[in-house]
């Protein structure tokens, strides 16, 4: 709660802007975006039509309900890579890909009440990116470290210099919980300031919150320091409390030409 409050008085300067990529150097590009499907339950079809209108190239789901799953055929036609690839679990954090997913790292973690984490490889500018999606604890005292340090096992068999980790971190970017992922996944928080959640910031006591005048800032996309992202908006998904966040993602050329420009 404290952290919550330092935020939002002092307007932590939270947001990093990634350094222009002149576009002759860019080497490789996609997109991605990232929902938590929290609340579906009478709009799923309504719910499904705005996933795929999304329509990036790497989406990270959280909280993916069995109703939701079971209509979701035309998702997976979209997305013909999906980890992990039993899409008989419920309330499970999925990565879905269209481009081919060349590595899971790991088992789904068992955690109370739900799946918190999904692995994958992509090849992305001739190298692996790595992908970490999260669903993370509501910052309940003594259980939230427990769930980061599980959740976050996964990346030590992740090698890459390129890697990505997003999705419900049930954290403010100032917290305690985005810098702790960040130190331990070689990550950066990008983005901004965006409101992804509306309702007060979540306490260790379910039924108190901090007020939330700016909006809430639960979902998140962070990223290693050789990858570009821009574009970020915010899109409302119906029956969903969450908005997805999506961004583009690029990486330049090593190049000394490019490196000098």
């Amino acid at each position: 709660m404290g952290s919550a409050i330092f935020g939002v008085i002092f307007l932590w300067p939270v947001w990093r802007v990634a350094e222009p990529l002149v576009e002759a150097c860019v080497l490789d590009e996609l997109t991605i975006a990232t929902i938590n499907l929290s609340g579906v339950n009478d709009q799923l079809d309504d719910t499904l039509t705005a996933v795929e209108r999304l329509d990036v190239d790497i989406l990270a789901t959280q909280e993916t309900s069995a109703q939701f799953l079971a209509i979701s055929a035309s998702l997976s036609e979209t997305y013909p890579y999906v980890s992990p690839r039993d899409l008989n679990t419920a309330d499970t954090v999925f990565i879905w890909s269209k481009r081919p997913i060349v590595e899971m790292y790991g088992d789904l973690l068992e955690l109370p009440h739900t799946q918190k984490t999904a692995t994958a490889s992509v090849i992305f500018g001739g190298e692996a990116l790595e992908i970490l999606a999260v669903h993370i604890a509501r910052p309940i005292v003594g259980f939230q470290k427990k769930d980061l340090v599980k959740i976050l096992t996964p990346l030590q068999r992740m090698s890459s210099r390129h890697r990505l980790v997003l999705g419900d971190f049930n954290a403010a970017p100032w917290s305690d919980v985005v810098r702790y992922v960040e130190r331990e996944s070689g990550t950066q928080f990008y983005g901004g300031l965006l409101r992804t959640w509306s309702g007060v910031y979540p306490t260790p006591w379910p039924d108190l919150g901090v007020p939330a005048p700016f909006g809430n800032q639960l979902d998140h996309i962070l990223a290693s320091d050789r990858l570009h992202l821009d574009r970020f908006e915010t899109i409302p998904i119906p029956g969903s409390v969450h908005r997805a966040v999506a961004a583009r993602v690029r990486v330049g050329e090593m190049s000394m030409e490019c490196r000098g420009r």
